[in-house]
């Protein structure tokens, strides 16, 4: 097991920004930590099932993920084109009561981990390359698995308590931000929609 290899992948993997990760603290810089909370748990029960996906059904991805990621890839950018607009659309008025239907809730947060071609390459990448070359254990590949849960999850939360310090610190430049991270999802969008057509050639 090349461990050295492995573990630096996982910390860049998880802990530089994605969709995930942008989603998550754009969600509490606009709507505090507590409704950002509810999208993470989401996100990691979405998680879960597509690392546990991952373990189970190795070999079978390997197989199949030429066909599905253009689908996959396709869709999750287009729900980050929307993510960006609603992101970049003028917000309620100073003191005015958020709308809970504007609030990301938990659904979305597990939908989006079956549009997200990272997430799902990511568990892939790191079950075929790193631990399927040294064990066969279904027990390893679970551990795995949850392993990889656990730091998107340390991952979603320091960048959600980040957003949070935004909320608190740049309050004054709330619809500045909002068209950075519009722009930050568009990025994410235009990458994962190459990223699908390589796939496709490839």
């Amino acid at each position: 097991m090349r461990w050295g290899a492995f573990l630096s992948y996982v910390f860049i993997a998880c802990y530089t920004p994605g969709p995930n990760i942008i989603l998550a603290m754009d969600t509490a810089r606009r709507y505090g930590l507590k409704n950002a909370l509810t999208l993470i748990s989401g996100m990691c029960a979405g998680l879960f099932v597509v690392m546990s996906a991952n373990a189970i059904m190795n070999i079978f991805i390997s197989e199949t993920a030429p066909q599905i990621m253009p689908l996959i890839g396709y869709a999750g950018a287009a729900y980050l084109v929307w993510l960006a607009v609603s992101a970049a659309l003028p917000r309620h008025a100073e003191g005015e009561q958020v709308s809970h239907e504007k609030v990301p809730r938990m659904a979305d947060g597990f939908i989006m981990q079956f549009l997200n071609p990272k997430v799902i390459m990511f568990g892939f990448t790191s079950m075929s390359l790193f631990i399927a070359p040294w064990t066969d254990s279904k027990y390893i590949f679970f551990i795995c698995g949850v392993f990889l849960v656990i730091n998107c999850t340390a991952a979603l939360m320091l960048w959600a308590v980040f957003g949070q310090l935004l909320q608190a610190r740049l309050s004054g430049y709330s619809r500045t931000i909002d068209l950075i991270m519009a722009g930050l999802l568009l990025f994410c969008a235009f990458t994962v929609f190459n990223y699908s057509h390589f796939f496709k050639i490839a």
